[in-house]
């Protein structure tokens, strides 16, 4: 094999993980954080990583914790703050997700 296969599969598996993140999966995010902060299947991004790192975070998620201090080193206060910027934006666009799950459900179930 020449490592080609290596690659894909890191690809195929930033997907899933990205899928279980936008779920508020606490270790799918911080596994995306870890993919753009080493460029594992996808390009090496460290605002990225910390807003994946941020939200994993948030709720609890010891590695992510000790990735975000790692990635705050290293980067710029802009960088952060677009990193944070777009947490926002992202935990909001999950907030009104399951809102949405949440009203179909009740109104299937009220049917």
């Amino acid at each position: 094999m020449n490592g080609d296969g290596i690659a894909q599969y890191h690809v195929a598996g930033v997907e899933w993980y990205r899928r279980a993140a936008e779920q508020r999966d606490a270790k799918a995010q911080s596994n995306l954080d870890l993919a753009y902060l080493n460029g594992s299947g996808v390009p090496q991004d460290f605002v990225i990583a910390l807003l994946w790192s941020n939200l994993a975070s948030a709720q609890g998620n010891d590695s992510a914790k000790k990735n975000r201090d790692i990635l705050e080193k290293r980067m710029t206060a802009k960088q952060i703050a677009e990193a944070e910027r777009l947490g926002r934006i992202v935990e909001t666009a999950q907030i009104r997700a399951i809102h949405l799950d949440e009203k179909s459900a009740n109104s299937t179930s009220a049917s």
